[in-house]
């Protein structure tokens, strides 16, 4: 497991009551391109397109450490 960090692009920065970004474990770039910083939500609000986040790999994750958002960035409105 590897910890991403998952960001918006400079073109796409956040509103009110939308993400900035995101820390995530997850397997693979992929895999971390598609958690939603919100991870209980069911739809993108508030959140880019997965083909849009820029995600960046900063570290490997302990061995115990699920899958998922571990720290997010709301910019609350």
């Amino acid at each position: 497991m590897k910890i991403y960090l998952l960001t918006r692009p400079e073109n796409m920065p956040p509103d009110w009551d939308e993400w900035n970004g995101a820390v995530v474990a997850a397997e693979s770039e992929d895999r971390a391109r598609m958690i939603h910083p919100g991870e209980n939500e069911k739809t993108w609000p508030g959140w880019i397109p997965p083909a849009k986040v820029i995600v960046r790999k900063i570290g490997v994750a302990e061995p115990d450490i699920a899958a998922g958002v571990i720290l997010e960035d709301f910019h609350a409105g």
